[in-house]
């Protein structure tokens, strides 16, 4: 067996044994599982085309170097989540609450600020807060369709399934992007993941979802340019929604004997390609660790503009991949660094090791906190826990926008907090008191 056919099982059985740990206790609403779903969505697809290939995609050599360091991030990241998620407690049966109404709060409150207040992105300082802000949408969606499926009422489940599908169909629709918009339902998807009763449904359902996933993303890849070529060309709403069911009429179940379904896989979702190159020229001493430069950016990142007019640090992975890999890239295109990059370059196999158990604790902390609160009732407590946890859980990105997205989606969160608890309170004011019956002699 090769290495990096080890290195996808490895990557493959730390996940399994991630979720069977959040299973047992079921005080999670699937952040530490979400995380490594993306992640491995980032690296594996990728790897599994070079494995199957037969040698007819280039970068083998760089693929199996990267996949190693990646399964070691991944085994770590579970040591990690598993130092929060592995001790036994007596955790609290849910308490009743509110939370159909929360749900709904959660999600007219986030599209607002997705949707109709999405200008406010670019707003200086408060833009960030704005932006963090929309993704309180994702609660709703996982406490609403938790709920429908409880009660088994399917007209429910069908309004909160939809719900599920706006921000994806929107995103496909006006941006021309499948991948980024489809990752936002990640996190619900492993928030029901873990409360499904039977392992074997979900086992079965986890293959059904990857073979359909990867087989609308390659129909996608080779239809992109016309897909783009319509929406990024101010095509009418029409022409956008012929171009795409034109593409998807195109569809077709992945095939690893078709290379142009390997080559997208390659092309698209091999970010060990990279880690590979970057690795390679570390160890032949061609380039230098960065010795936690990047992350000290990530560090000075938390600190408003408003508060240091002349700060240097700017949103996004600048030039660490091209500098890392020394690869001409596109200046037009972002090329996101990724967490396994990113603590590679800076300190080698020790910042893999470290980092990854640290990332693997706080977002197993931040998901257990925001799921008892949920429990408890305590929706506004939730809230605090549950938007910098969504913040933490983007393995594309650099420490310069987990930092700073974390920091803002905090100040979110306790703004969010207080319109709930207001909205509670006036609720409740206009309540009617119920009526005592008066006792007659």
């Amino acid at each position: 067996m090769s290495s990096l056919w080890i290195s996808i099982l490895v990557s493959v059985a730390a996940f399994v044994v991630l979720a069977l740990s959040l299973r047992r206790s079921r005080v999670s609403l699937g952040f530490p599982m979400a995380y490594l779903f993306i992640l491995l969505l980032d690296h594996m697809p990728g790897a599994w085309a070079q494995s199957v290939s037969g040698g007819l995609l280039q970068g083998y050599y760089y693929t199996e170097l990267g996949m190693r360091i990646t399964a070691v991030a991944i085994a770590c990241f579970v040591v990690g989540a598993f130092l929060v998620t592995g001790r036994r407690r007596a955790d609290p049966a849910p308490a009743p609450a509110e939370r159909s109404s929360f749900a709904l709060f959660c999600l007219v409150g986030g599209w607002v600020f997705t949707f109709a207040l999405s200008f406010l992105n670019s707003v200086s300082s408060f833009g960030a807060a704005a932006h963090e802000a929309g993704a309180i949408w994702m609660l709703g969606v996982m406490i609403g369709l938790r709920e429908a499926l409880k009660r088994k009422v399917p007209t429910v489940v069908a309004f909160w399934v939809g719900a599920l599908a706006v921000y994806p169909t929107v995103m496909l629709v006006h941006g021309g992007y499948l991948v980024h918009g489809s990752v936002v339902a990640i996190p619900v998807i492993s928030s029901l993941a873990i409360t499904t009763r039977r392992f074997w449904r979900l086992a079965l359902s986890a293959v059904v979802l990857l073979v359909v996933g990867l087989s609308a993303f390659v129909t996608y890849f080779e239809g992109r340019p016309e897909i783009r070529g319509s929406v990024w060309g101010g095509g009418s709403l029409h022409e956008r929604v012929s171009t795409i069911a034109d593409v998807a009429g195109r569809a077709h179940i992945i095939d690893p004997g078709r290379l142009d379904d390997l080559s997208a896989l390659n092309t698209r979702l091999n970010q060990s390609y990279f880690i590979g190159i970057a690795a390679d020229r570390l160890d032949g001493g061609v380039s230098e660790y960065l010795h936690g430069r990047s992350l000290w950016e990530g560090v000075e990142s938390v600190v408003p503009r408003a508060m240091w007019s002349n700060k240097q640090v700017v949103a996004g992975s600048g030039t660490l991949v091209a500098d890392a890999t020394g690869l001409d890239l596109d200046t037009g295109t972002s090329w996101a660094v990724g967490n396994v990059m990113e603590l590679y370059i800076n300190f080698g196999w020790a910042g893999i090791v470290v980092g990854f158990v640290v990332l693997g604790f706080i977002i197993a902390s931040l998901d257990r906190r925001a799921a008892l609160a949920e429990r408890r009732g305590d929706f506004g407590g939730a809230l605090l826990f549950f938007l910098p946890c969504v913040a933490f859980t983007r393995p594309d990105l650099s420490a310069v926008d987990i930092a700073s997205g974390a920091a803002a989606a905090l100040i979110a969160a306790l703004v969010w907090r207080m319109a709930w608890l207001y909205w509670v309170g006036r609720r409740r004011a206009v309540r009617p008191a119920p009526v005592r019956a008066v006792e007659t002699s």
